[in-house]
């Protein structure tokens, strides 16, 4: 019957139980895999981690997406990827589930500018990575943390996977759900402060491929007794302060990167920010944007016209005639650590003021936005020796002074460290981290420090303020090849030619340590998570569509006689529901036959975070649909929600698929 073909044939037979225990067990793979799950043991450290089945992969997805939409756990859990990868000091170890622990914790005191009295500025380390670290250790070690997102059956270390595969996992789906953000701040879909400079569709981030997975790495033997996390040996950690040359070879010795991969993974930096606090670099990389990963950041470090974003809806301000503005890099210092520094770069942008801060504005600046010819932004400023406003084409006379001029984003300023901008612009670093060796950085390394003081670079052939005349970073790796101040404006005009890059930049990055590589999973099925709202339950699920006959799901609890499954239109809860035929009632097998698809929305059934179904035949033509996960639950519909408890046969967890008109 054609029950029976949505039964057998669009929920397989490895995807179905039976109540009969006569049935040879080939038919029962998932259960299979749990049983050699639960038998797996412990994880014991020194040893290469388990592999994940496909649905430990969907699970553990939806618990990070549910983690990353609080603070900043997204660009934490990326920032980790990399910092465990880093090799000791011996040049042994790599990706391996530890983090020394040396200054973790420690929050540098706010002094003001020219105090000059804070630790000095040499080397990163891991501070600032605690509460990531906590959370995915709650991940870890249990089946049900976040509170609002799916279960597993045995926590990932009760099952023989190592803390350093989830650490590279949770490293790849946080730039998928930085990625996703971007998406939908592109679309227009998150309010907020979520700028982008360009509009849809330029803006969106589309790889060409999702990341793939590898799983075997093995978690470090040295470490504290009570946080096994806590690695007794030091890393080799690279310097802020290098220039472009010093850290192109450091990320050649470290993780055999060629220059064209060491710049694309510096794009992890539009994603996040640095704290004075904790690195001693103050500000953002990419203003109004740092919950967004996307190639801004690349459009920032080469210096291209950028909208200014200084308010917290995203109006973007530009010169005079509306277009973008230029902008500018300065060298800086402002006399906070001991020898002066630290020393980073700032973005400065010639621009009007904003008309939506109107009323914060100065007498000076509401005159210039009053006094704007209709269909300009503000007054334009003369040209140089001029006395009236200049024209679209030319050049403005005074770029420090009138209503167009040089402006900071007031606490949301754009920074760049050495080691980065130095992947762009060349220079040399003395010793106290300053930048030498280009026009207007003469008076640079000997003023830092001495006395204590505020340095800025200079306009070459000037004593104003102004952009050094550094030349372009000429320095290729391997020899040979591209300079990698190519790659950087490449990944500023292509995004996907960025995002390509990236993924396999990261993918190498967290292999880290393992010659002989690692274990691939064999389904290479792309899993899809929307992006979580409020404190509803996180999910994931496989991208696998609905094929096969159409039907409605039924209940055999008395109290929902005449109703259906169907998500609640206000809040998308499912539901039973009066049966009415409509398409958001349909459901379809999914191709991969694990999976109830909605005709109407295309999305999965999805009950406190689970995707995963296996359907139990208690008849003819009833079922019990079993968590996948843990087939020991089902879904419960006791009362009118849908919801997931103990598997126990009573009517309430029994359902029946209705064949739909």
């Amino acid at each position: 019957s054609l029950l029976q073909e949505i039964i057998l044939k669009y929920a397989p037979y490895d995807r179905v139980q039976s109540v009969s225990t006569s049935l040879p067990t080939e038919m029962f793979p998932l259960l299979l895999i749990s049983l050699v799950g639960s038998c797996l043991g412990v994880y014991v450290p020194g040893t290469p981690g388990a592999d994940w089945t496909i649905e430990e992969l969907v699970v553990v997805k939806a618990k990070l997406f549910s983690t990353f939409r609080y603070g900043e756990s997204g660009p934490q859990a990326l920032r980790l990827g990399f910092h465990d990868c880093l090799k000791y000091m011996d040049g042994t170890g790599g990706c391996d589930g530890c983090l020394n622990w040396h200054n973790v914790g420690n929050r540098t005191p706010r002094t003001g500018w020219v105090q000059c009295v804070d630790q000095n500025v040499n080397i990163t380390d891991n501070n600032g990575l605690s509460a990531i670290v906590e959370k995915l250790e709650r991940i870890y070690t249990s089946t049900n943390q976040p509170w609002n997102s799916p279960t597993l059956r045995q926590s990932l270390r009760d099952s023989g996977k190592s803390r350093a595969d989830l650490w590279a996992y949770a490293s790849m789906v946080a730039v998928e759900y930085g990625t996703l953000r971007s998406n939908m701040a592109c679309q227009g879909r998150l309010g907020g402060r979520n700028c982008v400079h360009d509009p849809h569709p330029d803006c969106m981030v589309q790889p060409t491929r999702p990341f793939t997975f590898e799983s075997g790495r093995a978690d470090c033997t040295e470490h504290n007794s009570e946080y096994t996390y806590q690695a007794t040996r030091e890393e080799h950690h690279p310097s802020p302060n290098d220039n472009g040359r010093t850290t192109i070879e450091f990320m050649k010795n470290e993780f055999d990167f060629t220059g064209r991969e060491t710049a694309a993974i510096f794009g992890a930096h539009s994603y996040g920010r640095p704290r004075s606090a904790v690195s001693g670099f103050p500000y953002t990389w990419t203003s109004s944007a740092t919950t967004l990963m996307n190639n801004d950041y690349y459009k920032s470090m080469v210096g291209q016209n950028r909208w200014f974003f200084d308010d917290d809806k995203c109006n973007a301000v530009g010169d005079a005639f509306g277009r973008k503005p230029l902008t500018r890099w300065l060298a800086h210092a402002r006399g906070r650590t001991e020898n002066g520094g630290p020393v980073f770069w700032i973005k400065e942008n010639l621009v009007c003021p904003n008309r939506a801060k109107y009323n914060e504005q100065s007498d000076y600046n509401k005159a210039c936005l009053d006094e704007a010819e209709p269909g300009m932004t503000c007054r334009a400023d003369p040209t140089s020796g001029g006395s009236g406003p200049r024209t679209a084409n030319q050049t403005d006379g005074n770029v420090d002074r009138g209503c167009e001029r040089y402006r900071f984003i007031s606490g949301r300023d754009e920074i760049a460290m050495n080691c980065e901008i130095g992947l762009y612009l060349d220079f040399n670093v003395e010793e106290n981290g300053s930048p030498s060796g280009c026009a207007g950085l003469e008076h640079f390394a000997a003023a830092v420090g001495d006395p204590c003081q505020i340095v800025w670079s200079k306009e070459p052939g000037t004593n104003r303020k102004g952009e050094p005349g550094c030349s372009r970073q000429g320095y290729a790796e391997p020899t040979g090849s591209q300079p990698v101040s190519e790659f950087m404006e490449l990944y500023a005009n292509n995004q996907t030619a960025w995002i390509n890059d990236y993924i396999l930049a990261h993918e190498k990055m967290v292999r880290n340590g393992y010659p002989n590589g690692l274990n691939t999973h064999p389904e290479n099925t792309e899993i899809l998570c929307p992006l979580p709202t409020g404190h509803n339950h996180a999910y994931c699920y496989l991208n696998s569509p609905g094929e096969g006959p159409i039907f409605m799901i039924g209940s055999r609890h008395t109290n929902h006689a005449g109703k259906v499954v169907e998500p609640n239109p206000d809040s998308g809860v499912l539901q039973m529901r009066p049966n009415t035929g409509a398409m958001t009632q349909q459901w379809q097998w999914s191709a991969s036959g694990n999976q109830l698809i909605n005709v109407a929305t295309g999305l999965p059934l999805a009950v406190r975070g689970q995707t995963l179904w296996v359907p139990e035949m208690t008849g003819t033509s009833d079922w019990i649909i079993k968590n996948a996960v843990d087939p020991r639950k089902a879904i419960d519909v006791y009362g009118s929600d849908l919801g997931i408890y103990w598997s126990h046969r009573n009517p309430w967890q029994v359902f029946y698929p209705i064949i739909a008109a």
